[in-house]
């Protein structure tokens, strides 16, 4: 699976910057829930500590996957 990476688009940007290919995530996502979807054994987490951006938290929670919460983090995660 590869993106394309638009490097041009980024000529004028200042950086550093987060640039997400968010159609590579959702095929990734895609995969990954036909891959683990063939054993019952297997369940995919996604810890929001690892990137808290919503934008990304909704693609993640519409592809069915649980973002996971610590009860001592802030709930503003929980409602993406």
């Amino acid at each position: 699976m590869k993106g394309s990476f638009p490097i041009e688009k980024f000529n004028t940007v200042r950086t550093p910057f987060y640039y997400y290919d968010t159609e590579l995530l959702r095929k990734t996502l895609d995969t990954i829930k036909a891959e683990t979807g063939k054993n019952d054994n297997y369940h995919v987490h996604y810890a929001v500590k690892a990137n808290a951006n919503r934008k990304l938290l909704r693609i993640i929670s519409a592809a069915g996957f649980l973002s996971l919460i610590h009860i001592s983090e802030p709930t503003r995660h929980a409602q993406i």
